[in-house]
């Protein structure tokens, strides 16, 4: 009997070995450097394009925006591409994510009439 419970231990504390090297992996694991973004300014219609800079570190790199705090929207590739249709001044939030961790950059546009 004592050698039937030694093996539950001993399978029990093999589990956790390995949850903990897999956590102590992804603490490992670096957020996605993203470039900052200087300030822009477009014309009311006028489409406005920024190239958006990444380092996945190796890791697949999305990215999202929002506009003054609205909803996060999904970038197709590395071009962030609007068209503002009214004057004023926005603030533009661009985070990058690698599946684990993430960061982000905002940047301000002005548009004018």
């Amino acid at each position: 009997m004592r050698n039937v419970r030694f093996g539950r231990y001993a399978r029990v504390l093999a589990v956790l070995a390995v949850a903990l090297i897999a956590a102590g992996c992804l603490l490992f694991v670096s957020a996605p450097d993203i470039e900052e973004i200087a300030p822009q300014t477009v014309a009311v219609g006028e489409e406005l394009t920024v190239e958006i800079a990444t380092d996945g570190h190796g890791r697949e790199v999305t990215l999202t925006y929002r506009i003054d705090g609205g909803e996060w929207v999904n970038i197709e590739g590395t071009t962030f591409t609007y068209t503002f249709n009214a004057a004023g001044e926005y603030v533009v939030t661009i985070t990058a994510s690698n599946g684990l961790r993430s960061s982000e950059t905002s940047f301000t546009v002005t548009v004018t009439p």
